[in-house]
């Protein structure tokens, strides 16, 4: 379930304003997948928001979506009364996806609001969670994050491996062969060492 509309960047910032309006305390939000890449300009709009929040900040933000008349939907999923789906994942576990490192050390700050901060999770750690959803528009996600950054695919698929190895994710072997035929169709071209450590790891 998506949202009824497009997020664009500009409401992003004015649904985290309404939020900060309402908070008394320090609270700081990770963002990731489509939202962030749409609050540093790589995408245009996201359909859901995702944010990563500490266990303590989500007591805080938790209360104040129910306060505010948001849906709970599933576990950590919120509707809100314009139609918006919010994802909240909990430190550093994106769904069954765990992170190599802490989310908030491997982050960069974005913008401060009077109590909300808000982060961009790396782009390595939104790729390999992308990887794992293993659905093409996230994986053309990938695509604009290799054009428009420094982000290097052997050390993602090093990252992603590592990654699997510590997670419970289904299928992730499945999904790096599916995102590898995926870059190779749009003409990215990978490296004997790359394709051999994904032949080994396919084989453990």
């Amino acid at each position: 379930m998506g949202n009824i509309k497009e997020t664009t960047k500009d409401d992003l910032l004015a649904f985290i304003q309404k939020l900060d309006y309402f908070i008394d305390q320090p609270v700081t939000i990770i963002v990731l997948g489509g939202t962030a890449l749409t609050l540093v300009d790589l995408k245009s709009s996201t359909r859901d928001i995702d944010f990563i929040i500490s266990s303590k900040d989500a007591q805080v933000l938790l209360k104040l979506f129910t306060v505010l008349g948001f849906k709970e939907i599933a576990e950590r999923r919120w509707l809100t009364k314009d139609g918006i789906i919010i994802d909240i994942y909990l430190d550093d576990y994106i769904v069954n996806v765990k992170l190599l490192k802490p989310s908030i050390t491997e982050s960069t700050f974005l913008r401060a609001f009077e109590h909300i901060t808000v982060r961009v999770l790396n782009y390595y750690d939104i790729s390999i969670t992308k990887i794992d959803r293993g659905d093409e528009r996230d994986f053309e996600d990938i695509k604009h994050i290799l054009e428009k950054t420094d982000t290097k695919i052997p050390v993602l698929i090093r990252k992603f491996i590592i990654s699997m190895d510590l997670s419970e994710s289904e299928n992730p072997k499945f999904k790096l062969l599916e995102f590898v035929k995926f870059i190779t169709k749009v003409g990215y071209s990978l490296s004997k060492e790359d394709m051999r450590r994904i032949q080994e790891w396919q084989r453990t």
